[in-house]
């Protein structure tokens, strides 16, 4: 009996060790990111930037690890430093680039969603684009508007809806549907959007939906 125990809670340390260090490189990338944005007021590419640097080295970190547990012997120079930097760096620019310019038609509830893709803030482009990969069906019901557009929805218009374009010339909040979907994909994905350091909000409106939204530095979230 405590045999059994024993190996099932060796079993549940490992699993939960491999998450975490399997997505404690997201949360550098996208929470260090929006962290920078949120409580130091940097432009959002050198927020980014600067996040990416501290992902860069965390990787690094990981792969010295690595090499120490399996008892490396080879020399490591200098020269295969810089070449492991470049080669990191470089695939870390392009999974950023990647996820901040395209968004599949799938993952857009209407072809009108997908174009006000690059509108949305780059963080939430990033943030949303990298849970694509672990739930391949998830749909942004919205993304940017206009204040005509709450008039055409049949709803009150929204003064200081983080929908609209901000004064970083972004959209700061989005739409992401949840009738379908189990309550627990929900939970999940609102969790993610929580740690990832996004403000969340279920509600209905125009349906039921998770609100996501990237504040300002002026005032709190808004719908």
């Amino acid at each position: 009996m405590y045999f059994h125990k024993g190996i099932i809670g060796q079993a549940v340390w490992f699993i939960l060790k491999t998450l975490f260090f399997f997505f404690l490189p997201f949360i550098f990338l996208i929470r260090g990111a929006v962290f920078s944005y949120t409580y130091f007021h940097l432009n959002t590419w050198i927020c980014l930037f600067i996040s990416m640097g501290i992902t860069l080295l965390l990787i690094v970190a990981y792969l010295a690890f690595f090499l120490k547990k399996i008892k490396y012997k080879g020399r490591i120079t200098t020269r295969k430093v810089k070449a492991l930097f470049s080669v990191l760096g470089i695939c870390l620019i392009l999974f950023c680039g990647y996820n901040i310019l395209y968004l599949s038609p799938k993952n857009a509830q209407s072809s009108a969603v997908k174009e006000e893709f690059t509108s949305l803030h780059p963080f939430l482009r990033l943030g949303v684009s990298t849970i694509l990969f672990l739930d391949h069906d998830l749909l942004i019901s919205d993304m940017s508007r206009t204040k005509n557009d709450y008039v055409k929805m049949g709803l009150k218009v929204n003064h200081h809806s983080l929908h609209y374009i901000q004064a970083d010339g972004y959209a700061h909040a989005m739409d992401i549907r949840t009738s379908q979907r189990h309550t627990i994909r929900n939970f999940l994905v609102k969790q993610y959007f929580n740690l990832m350091g996004f403000t969340t909000l279920r509600h209905g409106g125009t349906g039921d939906h998770l609100h996501i939204s990237l504040p300002t530095y002026s005032r709190p979230h808004a719908l």
